[in-house]
């Protein structure tokens, strides 16, 4: 929503415009303006800054995600590292 240009709102946008998005992996979290761009070029931009581990799995807003996957605006993007399984 923009909310115009006048003496009080001198060119201000509000949450909505921008491409937010929250990254998280472990411990570290942050919200950042990567809305748009695919999982693999957030992984790429953020690997070292958010400690993500080699051969962490994404999630979308809590379904599994592919490197190619565009996250959206609002979105909620968890890189875990991968859990051993035992086998039966």
């Amino acid at each position: 929503m923009w909310l115009g240009h006048n003496r009080f709102t001198r060119n201000v946008k509000t949450e909505e415009n921008q491409k937010m998005v929250t990254i998280i992996s472990g411990a570290n979290q942050a919200t950042v303006d990567v809305a748009g761009r695919t999982v693999s070029q957030i992984l790429e931009q953020y690997r070292s800054a958010f400690n993500i581990p080699a051969g962490a799995k994404a999630t979308v807003d809590g379904r599994p995600a592919a490197g190619t996957d565009v996250v959206k605006s609002g979105a909620r993007l968890v890189f875990a590292a991968a859990t051993a399984e035992k086998g039966l």
